[in-house]
């Protein structure tokens, strides 16, 4: 949801005084596009496996590890 509503965000504050800029580490970037290609790739079939979903999740914790200690 966050991908989708911060660029709205910065195109809406150019309305205001103080704007916003897109300015994002690259850490976030980089998390945004690896977790989508991951969840594109585990679902993309239609089925779902008990080890997908945990390497689902352990590819996010990591990717929060990542994030939180960066």
């Amino acid at each position: 949801m966050a991908a989708f509503l911060f660029p709205l965000l910065v195109l809406i504050s150019l309305a205001f005084d103080h704007h916003l800029t897109f300015a994002m580490p690259s850490i976030y970037i980089g998390g945004l596009a690896l977790g989508g290609l991951a969840v594109w790739q585990t679902t993309g079939d239609g089925e779902a496996a008990a080890y997908e979903g945990i390497a689902l999740i352990s590819l996010f914790v990591i990717l929060g590890a990542f994030a939180l200690y960066s």
